[in-house]
């Protein structure tokens, strides 16, 4: 008898190995992988390799929402207001604050625990002052909310870096066009004559008179040249609607016979024309 349950026993085993093995055959090598990918990339919804910040507080109003991805370089920025403002922003970098803090927070979490900043949720508070001039510093990947176009509401700025100087990209949270056929459902920034140019840092300046309405913008161009420009809200003559327009504009040319060409254009029937050119020897 005890030959006989020792050779049932067996025989189950057999069975049982049998069965998982089907199971595990009756999926291929792939399916297996697809298996494994779709488990790694359900742990964010932006994919594997991605951190995620999430705002406790609620900066100028909104509800902030931050997505890292430093692999592909993708950084996107989700605002949302009330019940009428919904807006995704593709940015150029995580600013160096945010960074700090999650390495912080990531760190406090696991001192006994392997390093791995990726794959996290983290909610804190992100600070983006209000501000009335933009002097930030674009190696940091600074942030801000300044009302640009004098409208009344603050946009959302994002420092990013040209040669020996700072651009800023401005988006209109409130009333910016996000209906573009490059990036369907992503608000465009500002652009145009002015606010494609606005600059800062070593080799450029912009001031904004906020009582006078005025943008004053600064730019040394190479070695040899400064150009200067003013914009002001203009009503338009067609349809009466108010837009920010360059209304008077100096180039200072400086040439290697030592003259200083100074060129000058004022806004003339709704287009920059050429009103002086000075030269100084």
């Amino acid at each position: 008898m005890k030959i006989v349950h020792i050779v049932t026993m067996f025989l189950i085993a057999m069975a049982f190995l049998n069965l998982t093995g089907c199971n595990r055959a009756s999926k291929s090598n792939d399916e297996r992988q697809i298996d494994i990918t779709l488990e790694r990339e359900s742990t964010n919804f932006w994919g594997h390799g991605t951190r995620s910040f999430i705002s406790n507080n609620l900066p100028n109003g909104y509800k902030v929402s931050v997505f890292y991805k430093e692999e592909d370089n993708l950084c996107i920025w989700h605002f949302q207001r009330g019940d009428s403002i919904d807006r995704y922003i593709a940015g150029h970098r995580l600013p160096l604050s945010l960074s700090f803090k999650c390495n912080a927070a990531l760190y406090d979490e696991n001192l006994d625990k392997h390093y791995e900043p990726l794959d996290t949720t983290l909610t804190l508070t992100i600070d983006i002052p209000i501000v009335k001039q933009l002097d930030m510093d674009a190696a940091d990947g600074d942030i801000c909310f300044m009302d640009v176009n004098f409208d009344g509401q603050e946009e959302f700025i994002i420092a990013h870096p040209g040669y020996n100087r700072t651009y800023y990209a401005c988006f209109d949270l409130v009333n910016g066009d996000d209906s573009n056929s490059v990036c369907p459902s992503f608000l465009t920034s500002m652009d145009g004559e002015v606010y494609g140019n606005l600059v800062g840092g070593l080799s450029g300046k912009t001031e904004f008179d906020h009582k006078k309405k005025i943008i004053h913008v600064t730019e040394q161009i190479g070695c040899c040249e400064k150009v200067e420009a003013w914009a002001k809200p203009i009503k338009d003559i067609v349809d009466n609607s108010i837009e920010i327009r360059i209304f008077k504009k100096v180039e200072n040319e400086y040439w290697m016979n030592g003259e200083d060409h100074i060129i000058t254009y004022q806004l003339v029937n709704d287009s920059l024309k050429q009103v002086s050119h000075e030269i100084i020897k």
